[in-house]
C-alpha cells in the first residue's frame, strides 16, 4: 500500500540506505590514502613548474603541456595569469579521435595490456558523451580501476605493444588524468582514490628518469587530483 501511495517500498529503501553507506566509507578511504596534502602538493607543483618555466629552450611539445598545466593552476587559483599563450596551429592533447573505434574493436586495455593513447582517447570519449559507447566505456573504465586496486604499483606496465620507458609514464600519467576527471564527471571517489595512489607511485620516480615532458604532464596529473578533491572532498 504504501509502494501504491508513492512511497519506496522497503528494498528501494535498503539499497537507498546501501547506497548512502557505500558513498560514506569512500570519504575516509580516499583521504586516508591522500600522501600529501593539498598544501603539501601545490608547494611541490609549483616548485617544478617554476623549474620548467625558466629554462631556455622547452620546444614546441613542452609548451604545450606547460600551457594545460597554467589553466590547471588558474582554476586552483595557484597563479593569477598564465606565462604562454596558445600555439598557433598546434593541435593540444585531445580532439584527434574522430573516426576511431578502439572500444568496438576490443582495444583499449585487455589481456595483452594497454593500448597506448588510451588514456586520452577514453577521456575524449567519456567527454564527448557518446551515448551508444556508454556502457562498454564503464565496463572500460571498471576494468582499469580494478587493475589498479589490485595490483597496486605494477598496474599499468603491460602495454599491447613495446613503447619507451619515457612513454610509459606518460600512458600512466594519463591514466591518472582520466581518474581524477572521471570522479568529477561521475561523482565517483573511487577513481579519485586511484588518481591519488598512481600519482604518488609516479612521484617517487620524478627525480630518476623523467624527462621534462613527463614531468609536466605529472603535474597537470597532480592539479587535475586536487581539482577533483576540491570538489568530491568539500565539506
Amino acid at each position: 500500500m504504501g509502494a501504491a501511495c508513492g512511497l519506496p517500498s522497503q528494498r528501494m529503501f535498503q539499497r537507498m540506505i546501501k547506497k548512502l553507506f557505500d558513498f560514506c566509507l569512500r570519504i575516509p578511504e580516499a583521504l586516508f590514502n591522500r600522501s600529501m596534502t593539498e598544501a603539501e602538493t601545490k608547494k611541490m607543483v609549483m616548485k617544478r613548474y617554476q623549474r620548467l618555466n625558466h629554462l631556455k629552450q622547452t620546444g614546441a611539445v613542452l609548451e604545450q603541456e606547460l600551457i594545460r598545466l597554467e589553466g590547471l593552476l588558474m582554476q586552483l587559483g595557484w597563479i593569477d595569469t598564465p606565462g604562454r599563450r596558445e600555439i598557433s596551429g598546434a593541435t593540444g592533447q585531445r580532439g584527434d579521435w574522430q573516426g576511431y573505434n578502439w572500444l568496438a574493436e576490443g582495444y583499449c586495455f585487455g589481456r595483452d595490456g594497454l593500448e597506448p593513447g588510451c588514456g586520452q582517447f577514453l577521456d575524449w570519449l567519456e567527454d564527448s558523451g557518446g551515448a551508444s559507447d556508454r556502457d562498454v566505456l564503464a565496463e572500460t573504465l571498471e576494468k582499469l580501476l580494478r587493475q589498479v586496486e589490485v595490483k597496486r604499483e605494477s598496474a599499468l606496465r603491460k602495454f599491447t605493444h613495446a613503447i619507451s620507458s619515457e612513454q610509459q609514464k606518460l600512458e600512466r600519467c594519463d591514466i591518472s588524468i582520466l581518474f581524477s576527471r572521471s570522479a568529477r564527471r561521475r561523482g565517483d571517489l573511487r577513481f579519485l582514490n586511484a588518481a591519488l595512489k598512481l600519482n604518488e607511485w609516479l612521484m617517487r620516480d620524478i627525480n630518476h628518469g623523467f624527462s621534462e615532458i613527463c614531468a609536466a604532464r605529472l603535474l597537470i596529473a597532480l592539479a587535475e587530483q586536487e581539482i577533483s578533491a576540491r570538489e568530491l572532498l568539500a565539506c
